[in-house]
């Protein structure tokens, strides 16, 4: 009995990881960041990702192509990109072996956006 459950449950583990579609999940992230005063509305910078990897097309795709927010958007992403870069990689010198998976994860997603990403 007790063979008949671990062979069931090791199909079903290997199952959901053959099959799952996460990493072909494609996640939507925003930040929404404050202008200099002297633009007093807000720029909401969204992008969408597939595989911990930033999709750099998709950068500001909720504004419309030659809008000037939308230029402005693009700037303020890369800045984004920067600070999330650095505050993550902080994080990882920082932590401890295995809790600082998750944020080495995140250094290098940002990192490369920020290394790759030109408006």
């Amino acid at each position: 009995m007790f063979r008949i459950l671990f062979i069931f449950m090791l199909v079903i583990f290997f199952n959901t990881l053959l099959f799952s579609n996460d990493s072909f999940a494609i996640k939507q992230t925003t930040r929404i960041t404050k202008l200099p005063k002297k633009k007093e509305s807000k720029i909401k910078v969204s992008w969408k990702e597939r595989n911990n990897q930033i999709l750099h097309d998709s950068v500001c795709f909720n504004y419309q192509e030659g809008d000037i927010i939308y230029r402005d958007c693009r700037q303020e992403a890369r800045e984004v990109f920067r600070e999330r870069c650095n505050s993550y990689e902080d994080l990882y010198k920082r932590g401890r072996y295995p809790y600082n998976k998750d944020h080495k994860r995140q250094m290098e997603k940002y990192c490369r956006s920020a290394s790759l990403y030109w408006p």
